[in-house]
């Protein structure tokens, strides 16, 4: 993606241990050295690794409260999803505190491991989220105009996703999806070019045939 506004594609990539997130600046000669994104938040000076709900970030950029510079929405190893408003500018990015986003009341969170990505995925003007997880599913949380969420589903199959134990979850999701995987990272687009999103899934599996797997599924 155009982090900084200069038509050429940047990089992004989260850190597990203090789950800052990286900036990769892209050039016409490949990437500059990395930088990390600025927030209102720095390791102790004593802390091999950050607080639980900060580890393993994977992030995504989009104008989340539609002034014009990106925003960052951010997940975790806890499966929560939160939302790091840019105080600053389109190329002087400032960042706050990470926000947790909402289903209701609630904190919005998938089992473990959570790859955030925002898009209109059911084309009804409001922003919703899809998110992969760790024990292998794919929840859809559709948005509301006040950027809360309802509670996820299940993209393969529409059913609520249950809360519970890792384990029983992942077998759950298993059941849902027919997959043996694991660690799901995930991103939408019209693969097809038929005018309508869909699901691209990267994934670990316990199979070593299907270890690394990227798997495309088509929107009927």
């Amino acid at each position: 993606m155009d982090l900084n506004g200069d038509e050429i594609d940047d990089l992004i990539s989260g850190d597990y241990a203090t789950g800052l997130i990286s900036f990769f600046e892209g050039t016409k000669n490949g990437f500059k050295q990395s930088v990390l994104i600025p927030e209102d938040w720095k390791p102790e000076s004593n802390q091999e690794q950050a607080p639980m709900d900060r580890l393993m970030g994977t992030a995504y950029f989009l104008d989340w409260d539609r002034d014009s510079d990106l925003d960052m929405l951010v997940g975790n190893v806890r499966g929560g999803v939160y939302i790091n408003i840019n105080t600053g500018t389109k190329k002087e990015f400032k960042f706050g505190k990470r926000i947790p986003l909402k289903v209701g009341s609630d904190t919005l969170k998938v089992i473990q491991k959570s790859d955030p990505f925002p898009v209109d995925w059911d084309n009804d003007g409001i922003l919703d989220l899809v998110v992969g997880d760790e024990a292998g599913g794919v929840t859809f949380f559709k948005g509301k105009k006040d950027r809360t969420f309802e509670k996820g589903i299940s993209i393969f199959t529409g059913k609520p996703v249950p809360s519970g134990k890792f384990d029983e979850v992942s077998k759950w999701e298993k059941t849902d999806t027919g997959m043996d995987w694991y660690r799901l990272r995930i991103n939408v687009t019209d693969w097809n070019n038929d005018g309508k999103l869909d699901l691209i899934v990267g994934s670990c599996s316990s199979n070593e045939k299907d270890n690394g797997c990227v798997n495309v599924f088509l929107r009927k």
